[in-house]
């Protein structure tokens, strides 16, 4: 064979090799990703034959899917809409999933997960039209509509946790949004909807508890400035500290006051580090965190979880110092 010969069969089995191992990689690898790209409109209409899990608060159905006659065969709604739209989300025919758990746990709602593998055998065998699988919340309802009214026309978030093993009781955003608007098979409606949402500058669809712009912790932090003084050694919780009635802040005309508007403790400028805790007196702490400096603050913020990706399962945006 001479060389010309040779160098373009070269060249076509190069060729050859890299549409094989490109084709591979597509199916083998990226095969799950597309699938469940929301982007991905074949994948999205599969979705509309099969009943989606419900999301249950308390026993009670916050997301479910109602039969339709139209070609889309289910159609996602929100009993109770706004109150529990930052957990939810949305599931809409344009949109796909957004937003809260049916975005984070997708899977699981539509029935695609791994998890569901022996599931979905059995569906197979026994004949049973196949499902996704319902979650069930540690949501506690009446908690949830407690938060909802008391934070009223306010811009912000309120979040129950129970402190003995963490599972949240209540996460409520305001303002918050109506799910259905997204979900409707009116398609003109949802995108109006869309538009008008996405357009309020109060961004009704950003979860304020987890998501969007992060706020300053406030008086909570002390128990990591507290919890910093104790490993350093220098303090202890029955040490006395200074606690001015106002404290001259470094690089500043402004001085650090108390919410109490004077002595944390009456008639005392020196507490201990106890009673500046118990009493969340800001001059104390404010002169504590001066003296210990900006780098043992944030070594202890770390170990309290400060900078940590969190998912409960929806991704909740890590904190920073």
């Amino acid at each position: 064979m001479n060389s010309p010969i040779r160098r373009l069969g070269l060249v076509a089995a190069l060729l050859f090799f890299s549409v094989f191992a490109s084709s591979t990689y597509i199916m083998f690898f990226q095969a799950k990703e597309l699938y469940n790209h929301q982007g991905n409109r074949r994948t999205l209409l599969a979705s509309y034959d099969r009943e989606r899990g419900q999301i249950l608060v308390g026993g009670d159905a916050v997301a479910r899917s109602t039969a339709t006659k139209d070609d889309l065969k289910w159609e996602r709604t929100y009993p109770q809409g706004e109150l529990y739209a930052p957990l939810t989300g949305y599931f809409s025919f344009i949109y796909g999933a957004g937003g809260g758990l049916e975005s984070a746990d997708d899977d699981l709602l539509s029935g695609t997960s791994d998890k569901l593998f022996y599931r979905r055998i059995s569906e197979l065998i026994s004949g049973r039209q196949p499902a996704g699988a319902s979650l069930d919340l540690t949501i506690n309802p009446d908690a949830q509509k407690a938060a909802y009214d008391a934070l009223g026309d306010q811009k912000g978030a309120v979040v129950a946790l129970d402190p003995r093993t963490g599972a949240i009781l209540a996460m409520v955003s305001k303002p918050s949004y109506d799910p259905n608007t997204l979900t409707s098979h009116n398609l003109n409606s949802v995108t109006a909807a869309w538009k008008q949402l996405n357009a309020d500058a109060n961004k009704p669809m950003v979860n304020r508890a987890i998501a969007g712009n992060l706020y300053p912790p406030g008086s909570v932090f002390k128990i990591v400035t507290s919890a910093a003084a104790l490993e350093s050694g220098k303090y202890t919780a029955d040490g006395l500290v200074d606690a001015p009635r106002e404290l001259p802040l470094p690089l500043s005309s402004k001085a650090l006051t108390n919410w109490q508007n004077g002595a944390c403790v009456s008639g005392k400028t020196r507490i201990t580090l106890t009673q500046a805790l118990e009493t969340s007196c800001n001059s104390a702490f404010g002169g504590i965190g001066i003296a210990l400096g900006g780098d043992a603050l944030k070594s202890q913020a770390e170990k309290f979880g400060f900078g940590d990706t969190l998912r409960i399962p929806m991704r909740a945006t890590a904190s920073s110092v």
